[in-house]
């Protein structure tokens, strides 16, 4: 593996102003960019690596007025452990127990799963993340966030 800077965000806006700064990118759960960055398959190099773990609240599970909010930094074994959304939204809940090993489960994040689109052989039977999505709030790299909206509306087939 290549020498890269490291930096521990601990704020939305450190974190914005370090991936804006030369070739960086955000690492949380780090399943899928460590393996890329160790075997060196990524088309340019990261220079910095802005570790977003590391601020606060952005793991959290909570109801609200429109549903369940589901930080970025929430692990898939945290999501598929919630009895709230297992409760609201069993579907997710299902959706991030069927995602890899317990061992990825334990490290992977949502915002990571939808961030790379991640669905491995399972994406052909349940879809890809982002099917499970109805909506996200995106913090644009100047740290200013826009509204949640729909992005996607997955049509189930009919079994027969």
């Amino acid at each position: 593996m290549k020498h890269f800077k490291h930096i521990d965000a601990c704020t939305v806006e450190e974190a914005s102003a370090a991936l804006q700064e030369g070739n960086a990118v955000a690492i949380a759960g780090g399943t899928d960019l460590l393996g890329a960055l160790k075997d060196k398959i990524l088309l340019t190099y990261p220079e910095t690596v802005v570790n977003i773990k590391t601020i606060p609240g952005m793991d959290g599970i909570e109801e609200t007025k429109s549903g369940v909010r589901i930080g970025a930094n929430a692990k898939l074994t945290a999501i598929a452990e919630s009895e709230l959304v297992k409760e609201k939204c069993p579907s997710v809940a299902e959706a991030a127990y069927s995602v890899a090993s317990p061992l990825i489960r334990n490290q992977a994040t949502i915002g990571g799963n939808i961030s790379t689109n991640a669905g491995g052989m399972r994406a052909v039977k349940y879809g890809v993340t982002r099917d499970y999505v109805r909506s996200l709030t995106v913090v644009l790299p100047n740290a200013k966030s826009r509204p949640s909206v729909l992005l996607w509306q997955k049509t189930v087939p009919a079994t027969v």
